[in-house]
């Protein structure tokens, strides 16, 4: 990361990172608009709207 030069094992764990310092929300509920920063968080969120048990 060049905003306090933390090191990441891959490219992908480096995105997740900076995406932090961006406060990128790009995931967004078709059902109800709530935004996420990680498809995985959104996967969770909407087992709300389908009244699945996490």
């Amino acid at each position: 990361c060049a905003e306090h030069g933390r090191r990441c094992s891959d490219h992908s764990t480096l995105a997740k990172h900076q995406s932090l310092h961006a406060e990128e929300q790009p995931h967004i509920c078709v059902e109800c608009g709530d935004s996420f920063r990680w498809s995985s968080a959104l996967s969770m969120h909407l087992r709300i709207h389908r009244r699945e048990r996490p």
